[in-house]
């Protein structure tokens, strides 16, 4: 137009359907859960660069869970989901916990398989600066993790270390102004510390440190895999209607790659780490309505997620919920 600004417009939203029903079944020294699981969603989209365009997928999920003792527990789930854009996919978790009362310690470890579809936006794009990819396929990926948990002083304290590796293939990665899968087998593998404390009656905190090293098949880091992540939770409940939340969150710097868009050239570039720190509160008015509010990024941190694109400013959140 005559101000040389482009004209742009987006809309989008997303419909989504959950349903649970848990059973139980207690004898003696034994205690046993069956879940069903049934999740519909559609996502819709449409802006000046494409029409529109839909994904509707619905999950089937059953989970069997067996608590022998007290001590001793074991979980099994499978899922089928159907996809109106890609092929339906089967995908299942095993875990298994043994606990130690008169200690407080735990064992856990899990392994499981995932399919994550792409989203609309890496399909099909969102603006003239970054065009999407309707070729991508699904990522598939299986994996394990084994951990301990320490219990102290009667409970209140609790420590976790747990260590992950994780295989992915079709992993979906940026490429300039578009995104791709990477070919062959990515994989990432780390570990997880967490600490979570009662430190008064009504306050609780949890503080947790990731440190994850990702690489493609080829051994180069895969980008936006910040090597180190932290993040704080503190929890206070001020009265039993009221509860108040601050949560802090840091990512490291990491890799992304930058495009030239004359000659089509990628090259890799550093992304500066940041810090978010976000607000919530919450007040239970009766037994079905709850208020709420937050505030996202109190601090108005700027920061890039992608390279180029801003991450989410302060925001302001207002509302309610009903419970039928």
């Amino acid at each position: 137009d005559s101000t040389g600004f482009e004209a742009f417009d987006s809309t989008s939203h997303s419909n989504q359907l959950d349903y649970q029903s848990n059973y139980f079944l207690s004898t003696p020294g034994a205690e046993q859960t069956l879940t069903v699981l049934v999740k519909d969603k559609q996502d819709e989209a449409r802006n000046t660069y494409f029409a529109s365009n839909s994904i509707h997928n619905t999950g089937l999920a059953l989970q069997y869970g067996l608590g022998l003792a007290e001590r001793l527990f074991l979980t099994v789930g499978a899922r089928h989901d159907f996809n109106d854009r890609f092929d339906d996919t089967d995908t299942y978790r095993l875990t298994a916990a043994y606990l130690w009362p008169a200690t407080g310690a735990r064992l856990h470890a899990s392994y499981g398989t995932a399919v994550k579809n792409p989203t609309l936006t890496e399909l099909f794009g969102f603006s003239g600066d970054f065009q999407g990819n309707p070729d991508l396929q699904p990522e598939e990926s299986r994996g394990f993790d084994i951990g301990w948990e320490q219990a102290l002083f009667d409970q209140r304290l609790r420590f976790d270390v747990t260590g992950f590796h994780n295989r992915i293939d079709n992993i979906i990665v940026g490429a300039g102004r578009t995104v791709i899968n990477l070919p062959g087998e990515s994989r990432a593998r780390g570990i997880e510390l967490s600490v979570n404390a009662e430190l008064a009656p009504q306050l609780s905190g949890t503080l947790a440190y990731t440190y994850t090293d990702a690489e493609d098949s080829e051994g180069q880091d895969i980008p936006r895999r910040p090597r180190h992540l932290t993040s704080l939770n503190l929890n206070y409940r001020a009265t039993d209607r009221t509860n108040l939340n601050l949560a802090v969150r840091h990512s490291g710097s990491f890799t992304d790659t930058a495009f030239d868009s004359e000659t089509f050239a990628t090259t890799p570039v550093t992304l500066d780490g940041y810090t978010v720190v976000n607000l919530a509160a919450s007040y239970q008015w009766n037994d079905r309505w709850q208020w709420y509010g937050r505030i996202e990024n109190l601090f108005d941190e700027q920061y890039e997620d992608v390279l180029g694109y801003s991450g989410t400013e302060r925001g302001l959140y207002l509302g309610a919920r009903y419970r039928f």
